[in-house]
């Protein structure tokens, strides 16, 4: 849709107001002009693509406009990146003492310093930048000599070449596994379990697993269930003491039709009791046969429990 909306607008624009260059990311677009006035022509023509899609505009200011996580500085005459962060970022990121696999922690580090060497234009800005991280990973928790660790790596994998072992046969195949985190456990578990493949498999699969955390706090928090008689949209059956059933569906609350069903002497069980003043209906605990989301279909689960049952 996106794509229609761009292509769109860049057709219908003269060439004098189309943008010399022009980048999206999903939504989000990046467009320079010659002339500033081309701005509000071409903003207004793609807001009038379509009714339901209507866009907002930044414009830079002193030189300087913010695109994505990206900071553009076009003063010199070329553009020069930095990266952007809001000013409500606080530098929070997963503690080093959270319950998460390390790898999570490792990835973490290493995703924060590869941005930043993607993004900043020059050496000077990227070793600020790292040094900036490095101060929000500090904050986290995390120990100084695995962040210098971390920035080596980066820092080795792109001015180092550094061989690849190629000792796997081209016949290897990969698998993926998901593992539970269970703490530091999970390393003795996952090396027993890849050594296990290996050798059944005659070396022919390796395993790469990625762990997930279980959420703890669903073990410590009970949700109450809903009352039988609070439920809707159900069907219901009632049962009398003679052997005798009732079975009926509601949209409203159970409580509420059951209690008709005591009240109103139109009500089938009102009149069966009536006419049979020793039976006794259990209106305290009906039993619910089935839900449905709309009127429809708890019309036809009530036909098919009617027909099953036999009331």
């Amino acid at each position: 849709m996106m794509n229609h909306v761009v292509n769109k607008a860049l057709n219908a624009a003269p060439d004098q107001h189309r943008p010399k260059l022009l980048c999206r990311y999903v939504d989000d677009i990046f467009a320079t002009f010659s002339d500033p006035n081309s701005i509000d022509i071409f903003f207004n023509n793609m807001n009038k693509i379509h009714r339901n899609i209507k866009f907002k505009k930044e414009v830079e200011q002193e030189q300087r406009i913010p695109f994505l996580d990206v900071l553009v500085d076009s003063s010199g005459g070329h553009f020069s990146t930095t990266t952007f962060r809001k000013p409500t970022c606080t530098g929070l990121y997963a503690k080093w003492a959270s319950f998460v696999a390390f790898q999570h922690k490792f990835n973490l580090a290493l995703s924060l310093l590869n941005r930043a060497h993607r993004i900043e234009g020059n050496y000077n800005n990227m070793h600020r930048e790292f040094m900036r991280i490095k101060g929000f990973l500090l904050q986290n928790g995390y120990p100084a000599k695995f962040v210098s660790r971390c920035i080596r790596l980066v820092l080795n994998r792109r001015y180092v070449n550094v061989a690849k072992s190629t000792d796997l046969d081209s016949n290897t195949k990969f698998s993926c596994i998901k593992l539970p985190y269970l703490g530091d456990i999970n390393h003795h578990i996952q090396k027993e379990l890849f050594s296990f493949i290996l050798k059944a498999t005659d070396g022919k699969v390796r395993v790469r697993s990625f762990h997930q955390t279980q959420k703890l706090v669903k073990a410590f928090v009970h949700k109450d269930m809903q009352g039988l008689l609070n439920r809707s949209s159900v069907v219901y059956r009632l049962k009398c003491s003679c052997g005798k059933t009732y079975i009926g569906e509601t949209r409203r609350n159970l409580g509420t039709r059951v209690h008709e069903h005591q009240q109103i002497e139109t009500s089938e069980v009102c009149q069966h009791l009536q006419a049979n003043k020793d039976h006794v209906v259990d209106f305290k605990n009906p039993e619910v046969l089935g839900t449905a989301r709309d009127r429809y279909r708890l019309m036809l689960l009530e036909s098919i429990f009617i027909q099953r049952y036999k009331p």
